[in-house]
């Protein structure tokens, strides 16, 4: 009964109470007249009266102490009811949470309505495949049950608020203890205020939940816009999908073409260069299109809940944004939305960074192209002219008579053809260098050349078909370091004939380049007491140790040198396409 209900009954028992007995005595005066004293005279007549009265008297108090104790009673419901739902308001008093306020409220049921169980029943995900969720508290006395459809009574009651369903909440209490249940509009109002505080919780965690994520979103552009490293960028966006998604790993897998492109920076290929390895079973795939390869880390039993978003910029796929959790707690759709943003922000790193890099690259060929101009037109002009100038010094007739400026001119004469040719060595090999083309066509093109300046025969032995998969920093590195050796060998090694032989490694192992010579050859022990001082040799191996390879040098006296260097290969992956867009779909 609702309060307007139980005031109006208060009101008739009010009236009965008070009219009732008015309307008895006046009857009952008219009955005694018609009735009584015309069928009884003298005592008898008023010992009938009295007794009727008697009985009347009896009968109305019965009546009235009747419905007040019914009206007592639905005051104590009233106020069972309204003790218990203010019990369970004051237990989610104050709590946010979702799961703080579920626990709060079932603990407030059981120990207010003397319920065996109580659980609550949520909806989750999208509506148009909702998953449940069930949180359930039992009674420390309570027998344990497979279910709440024990033969004890079950109520259930719908956690709803005027604009969505919420859940259910289910309570089972024993048959002794029904009395105690609450009434059905009780339970309505606690299914409701439930909903209600379950819904401001949904709503505080949204907030906060945007507001973290904001906040990882924002430290990402900002690394973005600074042009922080990239290896620093991805470990912010990998830390922030963990960290928001409240996963026990993460991690971002790029593919080899990215791999490739930064070949020279140690921290992310380390950090981030599971390559081809990486991909998680069952990740998102667009288009029918299916992994061919497993990630390490994802496919740690340890994980039984993981996700993959793919990483797409412009049609290539990039690499994989991988998040992971213990057992039992799967991911959502929103998860998955925001795991999405985290991507394309990776991909918007990882092609800005790509667009620096080429850039960095191309600004360096163009400033070897241009230096190569400054020598050719200065430095080699002067040089080439001082030479002639000396041999024609040399063949004036005036000289036959004095040998020891003769030989003082024919010295400085070979001077300066030795620095001439450096020099055009050195154009030589900017240029080269500096012109986009393949690693096999670049040294054919040099070697080439530098037969026709040097006079040392030279030629290139390889048993690669196509042209090697190197990035651009390591194919400059290795014709650079190719190119000091054959300056070496033309200066040094009084050789005849040289050649560079290029094959694969065993297994994928890399690119093996050897170049050797016929020469006089040299102790390697004793580079530091003559020749350039070992510059040469260090050079070369600063240059190939900085593309991850190794150098090593083979000679000895009388047997020629053979310098031989070991430089890692990418093997580009066949490239996935991107998923079509809406307008280029039939």
């Amino acid at each position: 009964m609702d309060e307007l209900g139980g005031l109006r009954a208060l009101g008739r028992l009010k009236l009965i109470g008070v009219g009732a007995p008015i309307v008895f005595l006046v009857g009952f005066e008219a009955f005694r007249l018609v009735v009584i004293d015309a069928a009884f005279t003298g005592t008898a007549a008023t010992l009938v009266a009295v007794g009727l009265a008697v009985l009347a008297a009896l009968a109305f108090g019965l009546v009235l102490f009747f419905h007040i104790e019914r009206a007592q009673q639905q005051i104590v419901r009233r106020n069972r009811d309204l003790a218990i739902v203010n019990a369970v308001s004051v237990a989610i008093q104050g709590e946010v949470d979702e799961d703080q306020v579920l626990h709060a409220a079932l603990k407030g049921l059981l120990d207010v309505t003397g319920a065996a169980e109580v659980a609550v029943v949520l909806r989750q995900g999208d509506s148009g495949e909702p998953a449940e969720r069930e949180i359930l508290l039992r009674a420390e006395d309570a027998p344990r049950t497979d279910a709440l459809t024990a033969p004890d009574r079950c109520l259930e009651v719908p956690l709803a608020t005027s604009s969505a369903a919420l859940g259910r909440l289910r309570l089972r209490v024993p048959a002794d203890r029904a009395g105690q249940l609450p009434s059905a509009e009780a339970l309505q109002t606690l299914g409701r205020e439930l909903a209600a505080a379950l819904q401001i919780g949904r709503l505080v965690g949204d907030l906060q939940r945007r507001k973290t994520e904001g906040h990882t979103l924002y430290q990402a552009l900002l690394e973005i816009s600074n042009q922080a490293p990239l290896a620093q960028i991805l470990d912010t966006i990998a830390t922030g999908a963990r960290d928001r998604l409240a996963a026990e790993e993460s991690c971002v897998c790029l593919t080899d073409p990215v791999l490739h492109d930064f070949a020279g920076d140690a921290a992310l290929v380390d950090g981030f260069g599971h390559g081809a390895e990486c991909g998680a079973p069952g990740s998102a795939e667009t288009e029918g299109q299916a992994r061919t390869h497993q990630c390490r880390i994802a496919g740690s039993p340890a994980h039984s809940a993981s996700m993959t978003v793919p990483i797409w910029s412009q049609g290539e796929l990039l690499g994989d944004l991988w998040v992971a959790r213990g057992p039992g707690d799967a991911f959502t759709e929103r998860d998955r939305s925001t795991l999405s943003t985290l991507a394309g922000l990776a991909a918007i790193a990882i092609t800005a960074a790509r667009l620096r890099e080429h850039e960095r690259q191309g600004a360096i060929l163009a400033e070897r192209d241009r230096i190569a101009r400054e020598l050719h037109d200065s430095l080699a002009q002067v040089l080439g002219s001082t030479h002639l100038r000396l041999r024609g010094l040399l063949a004036r007739p005036d000289l036959a008579d004095r040998p020891r400026v003769a030989a003082e001119l024919t010295e400085l004469a070979e001077v300066a053809e030795e620095a001439y040719r450096d020099v055009r060595e050195a154009i030589l090999g900017l240029r080269e260098a500096s012109r986009r083309r393949g690693l096999l066509e670049s040294l054919e093109a040099f070697l080439e050349k530098y037969s026709l300046q040097s006079g040392v025969k030279t030629h290139l032995e390889t048993d690669i078909t196509a042209e090697p998969d190197l990035p651009t920093n390591s194919e400059i590195q290795l014709i650079r370091v190719i190119q000091e050796a054959l300056t070496n060998v033309r200066k040094h090694a009084r050789a005849k004939t040289a050649r560079v032989r290029i094959k694969s490694g065993e297994d994928g192992g890399g690119l093996t380049i050897v170049i050797e010579d016929d020469g006089r050859g040299f102790d390697p022990t004793t580079t530091t007491v003559h020749r350039d001082g070992g510059y040469g040799l260090q050079t070369m191996r600063e240059r190939i140790e900085l593309v991850g390879g190794t150098l090593r040098v083979d000679s000895a006296v009388g047997r020629g040198t053979r310098v031989i260097a070991i430089v890692p290969e990418a093997t580009r992956p066949a490239t996935r396409e991107a998923p079509a867009r809406a307008e280029d779909r039939p």
